[in-house]
């Protein structure tokens, strides 16, 4: 793996926990990713944010029913399985019960410093940080 991160980002006006899970996570699963774990929280006094922790990175659900919609994305390293996701949910994007925004990719900096490279720029940092408590 070189760090190269696959993105799929969506709007639904699917709001119900239950049918989202039903949906979403159906597709995760048909696409091959492997659900590992997960978080939900429920806000006060409506929506809530979900979680799942994927083998291959992760898939996150933000709801806001004061506009009838819910925010999905799903962040990968392996290309296939985000592509293989688009090609299940595409049947649904002309029926408007999906909107994709997005399918990018996210590539590291070919200059990106290395951790020993700009420990003097962290100690520096922290150095800071501490100055101001």
């Amino acid at each position: 793996m070189d760090g190269t991160m696959w993105y799929l980002g969506l709007y639904t006006p699917i709001t119900d926990p239950i049918l989202l899970e039903e949906c979403f996570g159906g597709f995760l699963k048909r696409a091959g990713f492997k659900v590992l774990g997960g978080a939900f929280h429920p806000f006060e006094p409506q929506g809530y944010t979900s979680f799942k922790i994927l083998g291959e990175s992760h898939e996150s659900v933000h709801t806001f029913l004061e506009h009838g919609r819910t925010y999905v994305d799903v962040l990968s390293c392996i290309r296939s399985k985000i592509v293989q996701f688009h090609e299940l949910i595409k049947p649904f994007e002309e029926s408007g019960v999906v909107c994709v925004v997005e399918e990018s990719i996210i590539v590291p900096p070919t200059d990106m410093k290395t951790t020993r490279a700009i420990s003097r720029e962290i100690r520096t940092f922290r150095a800071a940080a501490r100055k101001r408590d």
